[in-house]
């Protein structure tokens, strides 16, 4: 009502001044619309109820309070758009009765923040132009000290400078109410230092003149400038000193929902979030009872926000206690206590709010994580689904109410559409998942349907049942079915978040549920593992004979027949209850569309709009940088191509595990940067700015970080994937290298599978291949790992060791253990290797982070490649082969050294010193570095950070430990390492005191910081600070190994004749690193290695039957004089 008295108070009086002229109509031209001189001008003259003047206005000093008010209360309905017109009166009042230029600047911040919430990005940029500067100047820094002066003097009876003005104007806005709304605009938008100048101005102009309530929003805002700034403990000293000053309760919600979560970035906060959100809610109670009716809305308000974060900080622990291993059902209990509470507050407000709605689908999403669920979850998704409804059902009124009147919703995105939005998704993905428990279920139902049959005791029944379940009429559900039902929630979202980015979930989804529609309709699997290759030719020999013989067999069993595959699946009747989500099936002819049950869902039809709907996701996505969603996206893609189309299903998996990747490396290299590295920083309010803003790059200074991250954070420009680029095939590689990704992948309903993919210059050897694994197999194989680790670490340093325990046989249970989890894709690799297997070929594996400590190097059908390395993803080879062009070769006498940075390998026994020392005279005694000695003393961090900075061509850690532990990971973030071609990472070797050391730091140290000294990790920091190749061991190793290891790579090229072909790094350290055969006796030195005349007699130790080494990154690179 007061809105609608307000736009027609503005329509009048403008209509009065023009003379009938057109006034704006839409949102988008009230956004836009701005007062010429001539207009105001023409409103000054009005007369009698038109007049706009300071008698006209009845209570002017409250004038501004409440359109605030207002416009806060039209904004919790996503009335947003009915708000234009409204600051478009406080604006034109400012200008007429006030004359108040500040209170015109708040007005365009505030005309600024709708447009930027209504996706209007034009007139989000003209307002905050026209707000005029929002940084602090010289000029008001020296008024506002005036005034404090001023205040000061007028409370100890002073007298007050003459240079400030005692005039009053009408309702005056206070430098510092002015300041606290710039300073709280910018610190939205990211610009961090010039929000805390203002505020900290607004916490001394406040104080001084006793608006306590200014003085704490002053010290709110302050605390997410420090928290935006990656200072949690800073942010919470500043919450409680607002908390000391008084404050609305308006205040008091937004300050403890941000001190929760500034106590949970903390080390060991959740237990005090949760006591101060309790107290909290306690106070509120107790203010209930005493609250007047207006006071008790604001308070209820409050209240069910504080459940819903109360529900957020139980989750957390949820998720710790699971790490442990134990099972968090209290703590769900009353997380759903808390989220349930704030919805029966809400409800009691009267409703109609988007609080409401996002309550509710705060709960639906809590409910998917009970973790006493059953093994039926259809139950639990069909409650939860009535959960999305009821918040669909509210969001859809939500949205009639916010596109009252003049509003198109088309042509608007409003809030309340986006809202909707993701209503729709949240209930597709429900109806998704309840479709994939029903194709899950589908033969247990099928079981539990069947007639009484009598059958004779001891019997077998098979031919029975099998002909009681060909027996039951299939009939066609006149209603949609979830799959069905799921298309038409996704095409709502995707008509709604037409303006959004937004929109790449809902094509996703979109996109998945008509694969789910596509697959109920066909009966020929999408995945079906390529033929094995032909047998070699008879001169061929080598340590792969067996296994060709066994390959040409499973050839021979496969032409068997169909007869043979029925037995097969008979004998495994479980497999059948296995959801076939993941499984896309095409049809072998084309179906009568008289047999669909909807025409409109036609399989000729659902295919193709899944593949454009998808690759639509692909796009925006990427554009956005969305790489979660665009990578399920692109799982769905693959999908869809099947092994039909191998190259496209190829690509598809690559753009996958590229996005995956993508993510991975900017978490990592967050987690390893110092608290106030700037590019982690950048990072971090980029990802900040999305969740709090719709449009970050509306506003000048969220366009600035912007720029400034893509211009200035090398680790976000070396993961950013080109949409022109992501799905061409075939890629760009160089003819004699064959890549081969190998992935794990988990979909709907924790389905776990395994991917392999084959990427070569030649189309024609393209593969895809996905098949069912087991997540329990993997869990074992990484654990079998660690512990074979571990022991042989402890068995370098004579530590006790698990009785029975041999290298041998427990490397033999390592290598089947990876055998096991990998056979699924065993087969269809083998295939797409060719004829003659790996022989001579250079190979280079993309492996997921899962899968990385599995040795994969050790499968036997790799053993004679020419050269086996890693990287992490297509993407990321593809840009190293691109940039690989313009540099040349790298010169052993230019490296770069770190060496027994603690000084553990002392005394006249001294390995790696003495090794170093023989080294270094030998190849090039330019070699800068730094050394640990007792001269010296020992490198700090600032001496390490110093000579990594300044490698030129090689880097080389010769050393015990892990690398990362002598190097701190935010030492190496914060560097440019792209002039750095090579890392040589020659550590992993233990001593008693190395080891007493390592256990002392990783006391210290908290899970995630000790985690960063995996391999994986290790490489993908050095990999994203610009290093081109990494070769680092992920098996303990001994000084002597290393050193040989070291003295091989540096001489790979010395001795070859002049027209003889470089030796590259991988192959150099795949033949060095070549494991120990069977019937090779102890003590043999390394094939084609000559220890040398004077070399210690240590040097030739026994070789270990595993390759203690892995290269990742560029493999073709060589180091030559």
């Amino acid at each position: 009502m007061a809105q609608q008295y307000a736009v027609r108070m503005l329509r009048e009086s403008m209509t009065e001044a023009t003379g009938g002229a057109p006034l704006p109509e839409t949102a988008e031209d009230w956004a836009r619309f701005t007062f010429s001189d001539e207009t105001l001008l023409s409103i000054r003259e009005n007369a009698g109820p038109f007049e706009i003047t300071v008698d006209s206005l009845g209570r002017p000093e409250m004038l501004h309070a409440y359109i605030e008010y207002l416009c806060s209360a039209l904004e919790t309905r996503s009335m947003h758009v009915q708000c234009l017109p409204v600051c478009q009166l406080g604006m034109l009042i400012a200008k007429l009765a006030g004359k108040d230029d500040a209170l015109v600047s708040v007005y365009h911040l505030k005309l600024a923040e709708l447009c930027d919430a209504l996706l209007l990005r034009g007139a989000c940029t003209l307002h905050e132009t026209l707000a005029g500067p929002l940084d602090l100047s010289a000029v008001e820094e020296t008024q506002g000290r005036l005034e404090v002066k001023r205040a000061d003097a007028l409370r100890t009876g002073g007298h007050p400078p003459e240079e400030v003005s005692t005039s009053k104007s009408l309702r005056p806005l206070a430098l510092r109410d002015y300041w606290l709304a710039r300073g709280a605009y910018l610190a939205r938008r990211g610009a961090l230092s010039a929000a805390a100048a203002l505020l900290q101005e607004t916490v001394v102009h406040a104080h001084a003149h006793g608006d306590t309530e200014t003085e704490a929003w002053a010290y709110l805002y302050l605390a997410k400038c420090a928290s935006s700034g990656n200072k949690p403990v800073d942010a919470l000293r500043l919450q409680l000193r607002g908390q000391t000053c008084a404050g609305d309760v308006a205040y008091w919600g937004e300050n403890l929902r941000d001190f929760s979560k500034d106590k949970l970035a903390t080390r060991d906060g959740q237990l005090s979030a949760k006591d101060s959100l309790l107290t909290a809610l306690k106070l509120l109670r107790n203010r209930l009872v005493l609250a007047g009716r207006g006071e008790s809305l604001d308070t209820k308000m409050v209240m069910a926000d504080l459940h819903v974060e109360l529900s957020n900080v139980l989750q957390v622990e949820m998720r710790h206690m699971r790490d442990l291993g134990e099972k968090p059902d209290a703590l769900f209990e009353g997380a759903v206590r808390a989220v349930s509470e704030a919805i029966t507050i809400l409800r009691s407000c009267g409703g109609g709010s988007m609080h409401l709605v996002k309550a509710l689908l705060s709960l639906a999403s809590l409910m998917y994580k009970d973790p006493s669920a059953a093994r039926d979850p259809r139950p639990a998704l069909k409650t939860i689904r009535s959960v999305i409804d009821e918040a669909e059902m509210l969001a859809e009124e939500i949205l009639a109410m916010a596109c009252e009147d003049f509003v198109n919703p088309l042509r608007s995105s409003l809030p309340a559409a986006r809202l909707l939005a993701a209503v729709k998704n949240a209930k597709a993905g429900c109806l998704l998942e309840l479709a994939n428990a029903e194709r899950a279920f589908e033969t247990y139902d099928l079981q539990q349907n069947r007639p009484e049959f009598p059958t004779m005791q001891g019997a077998d029944a098979s031919a029975v049942l099998a002909f009681l379940d060909d027996s039951v009429p299939e009939t066609f559900d006149p209603a949609l079915g979830a799959a069905e039902q799921a298309v038409v929630a996704a095409s709502e979202a995707v008509n709604l978040d037409t303006k959004s980015d937004g929109s790449v979930d809902s094509l996703y989804l979109l996109g998945d549920a008509l694969l789910a529609v596509y697959g109920t309709q066909v009966k020929n699997k999408a995945w079906t593992e390529p033929p094995p290759p032909p047998t070699p030719p008879a001169s061929v020999k080598g340590g792969d004979d067996a296994e060709a013989e066994a390959v040409d067999a499973e050839g021979k069993v496969d032409e068997a027949g169909e007869g043979e595959e029925d037995k097969n699946e008979n004998e495994h009747p479980d497999e059948t209850e296995i959801s076939q989500d993941s499984c896309v099936e095409e049809s072998a002819a084309a179906e009568d569309d008289n047999a669909v049950a909807h025409p409109e869902f036609a399989p000729q039809l659902t295919k193709t709009r899944a593949i454009r709907a998808l690759e639509q996701s692909i796009e925006v996505g990427l554009k956005t940088a969305r790489y979660d969603a665009v990578s399920k996206a692109a799982m769905c893609l693959a999908r869809a191509y099947g092994s039909a189309e191998h190259g496209n299903a190829a690509a598809a998996l690559a753009l996958s595990q590229s996005c995956r990747v993508a993510n991975t490396q900017l978490s990592i290299f967050v987690s390893a940067a110092d608290d106030q590295d700037i590019e982690a920083l950048l990072i971090r309010n980029k990802r900040l700015m999305e969740s709090t803003l719709c449009d970050p790059a509306a506003s000048k200074h969220g366009a600035a970080l912007l720029s400034r991250l893509d211009s200035s954070s090398q680790a976000w420009r070396t993961v950013q994937i080109e949409p022109r680029e992501c799905l061409a095939t075939p890629p760009s590689l160089p003819e004699d290298l064959s890549v081969f990704s190998v992935q794990w992948i988990t979909e709907r309903g924790d389905d776990a599978f395994l991917a392999i993919t084959s990427h070569s210059a030649d189309a024609s050897r393209a593969g895809a291949h996905v098949a069912r694994a087991d997540a329990a197999q993997l869990a074992a194989a990484l654990s079998l790992v660690k512990n074979f680790r571990v022991s042989v670490e402890k068995q370098a340093t004579n530590a006790a060791v698990p009785d029975g325990f041999s290298v041998t046989s427990g490397w033999g249970e390592v290598r089947n253990a990876v055998e096991f989890v990998l056979a699924p894709i065993l087969s269809a690799w083998k295939s797409f290797l060719g004829g003659e297997g790996a022989k001579g070929k250079k190979i280079v594996l993309l492996v997921d982070q899962i899968l990385s400590p599995l040795p994969l190097e050790a499968l036997e059908f790799l053993a004679n490649a020419a050269a086996v390395s890693r990287d992490f993803s297509l993407h990321i080879l593809l840009k190293r082969l691109a940039d690989a062009g313009s540099k040349g070769d790298v010169s052993p006498s230019g490296m770069t050294y770190l060496v027994d940075l603690r000084e553990e390998d002392t005394g006249d026994d001294g390995v790696i010193p003495t090794k170093f020392a023989a080294m270094k005279e030998r190849f090039g005694a330019a070699w800068h570095g730094a050394l640990g000695n007792s001269n010296d003393g020992v490198p700090g961090d600032g001496e390490c950070q110093r000579v990594v900075s300044g490698a030129r061509g090689g880097l080389i850690y010769f050393g015990h430990g892990r690398f990362l532990s002598y190097v701190p990971p935010p030492v190496l973030a914060c560097l440019d390492l792209t002039q750095c071609r090579v890392a040589l990472l020659a550590c992993d070797t233990f001593t008693n005191a190395a080891r007493a050391t390592q256990r002392r730091l990783d006391a210290r140290r908290t899970e995630r910081e000790t985690r960063l000294e995996d391999a994986y990790e290790t490489a993908t920091l050095l990999s994203t600070r610009g290093v081109g190749t990494i070769i680092l061991p992920v098996m303990p190793c001994t000084a002597f190994t290393n050193a040989r290891t070291i003295t091989t790579l540096l001489t790979a090229n010395e001795a070859l004749d002049a027209d003889a072909t470089p030796v590259d790094v991988a192959s150099a350290v795949w033949k060095a690193d070549a494991p120990k055969r069977a019937g090779e006796t102890p003590g043999e030195a390394p094939e084609n290695e000559d220890a040398g005349a004077g070399a210690d007699a240590r040097d030739v130790t026994e070789k270990p039957p595993y390759r203690r080494y892995v290269v990742w990154g560029l493999p073709s690179i060589k180091i030559r004089a």
